[in-house]
């Protein structure tokens, strides 16, 4: 292997009636590697992942909730937010999220907004971008706590559950660019405040 400058890259033939297939010839300019997209002759912009449903599909989504998430990132953490999962109101104003913060210290970011208005932070933890994270978020009034691998990365006592929330995002958050980019396999939502000890336990 070898880095060039702008490289020429092809198929050759050498003896006349030989023959390939090829499949899945991808060039990408992202800064990291995706799934293959199967096309024909037309170029193709992979459109952001955005999956999500009605939280009315779901368990009725009350003041006192626990979230839980297996996720795995990318090598390549570029992104200020990689969302894992999230419960809003359509919009930025009333969230209930769980996702990386990727910034000068990368770390695990429970998250809860009131109109318009961070009313509930849990900041801890690392990001493991080799093995999957295990991350829960237990939420209350003046009552949540986040835990990662078994382990408290922190509390937060005066906090205030939005209410409205209708919304399920899954692999990003209500941030329109918060893609995780990385392996969702597996979220867990339990409509009441799980105890610490079970957000410990379940993240082990």
């Amino acid at each position: 292997s070898a880095t060039v400058t702008n490289p020429i890259v092809g198929f050759r033939v050498v003896t006349s009636g030989d023959a390939i297939a090829v499949d899945f010839v991808q060039e990408e300019s992202g800064a990291f590697t995706t799934s293959p997209i199967a096309t024909t002759t037309a170029i193709v912009t992979r459109a952001a992942d955005n999956i999500s449903m009605l939280a009315t599909a779901g368990p009725a989504v009350g003041s006192a909730i626990s979230i839980y998430g297996e996720a795995l990132p990318t090598v390549q953490l570029t992104a200020t937010e990689r969302g894992i999962f999230d419960i809003d109101d359509g919009t930025s104003n009333n969230t209930c999220s769980m996702a990386f913060q990727i910034s000068s210290v990368d770390n695990i970011d429970c998250r809860l907004r009131n109109a318009g208005t961070n009313s509930g932070i849990v900041q801890g933890g690392t990001i493991s971008t080799s093995v999957m994270n295990k991350v829960a978020f237990g939420i209350a009034t003046n009552d949540a706590a986040g835990y990662q691998s078994g382990l408290s990365i922190g509390t937060d006592t005066s906090c205030t559950v939005p209410s409205g929330l209708a919304n399920w995002r899954f692999g990003r958050t209500s941030a329109a660019t918060a893609q995780l980019n990385g392996w969702l396999k597996r979220v867990l939502y339990v409509p009441r405040r799980m105890s610490n000890t079970e957000l410990g336990n379940i993240t082990t």
